[in-house]
């Protein structure tokens, strides 16, 4: 979140740079420097609204990893690192959204499935 508040409060003093002074140099560099921060924020939308798009297909698939790691667990199937990196992303998404610079990047949803716990 604040990361994307940063970039479009740079976008739009730069924005105003480039429009308002008259100085040639500054204003070109306004300019420039809002295009560039105007892709960057056009970037950093599009990641916030394609996390936050398709939420149900990401859960389904999310809880269909579980389950089948869940089953090999019970069924004392050979799970290599699979439990462990999956565990590693569930919790490592949650810290992404809990964390306020980074929180528009990652939906709710990751709270509706859990880490597996070990037996």
């Amino acid at each position: 979140m604040i990361w994307t508040l940063i970039v479009l409060c740079i976008f739009i003093v730069s924005l105003a740079i480039g429009i308002f002074v008259d100085d040639y140099e500054l204003k070109y560099t306004g300019i420039a420097t809002a295009v560039i921060y105007g892709f960057v924020l056009l970037c950093m939308v599009g990641a916030i609204i394609s996390e936050h798009t398709f939420v149900d297909a990401k859960v389904d698939q999310l809880q269909a990893e579980r389950a089948a790691l869940v089953y090999q667990m019970d069924h004392q199937l050979y799970l290599g690192d699979a439990l462990g990196d999956y565990n590693k992303k569930i919790i490592s998404w949650r810290h992404i959204h809990e964390n306020p610079w980074t929180s528009w990047f990652q939906g709710d949803y990751i709270y509706e499935v859990d880490p597996i716990e070990l037996k």
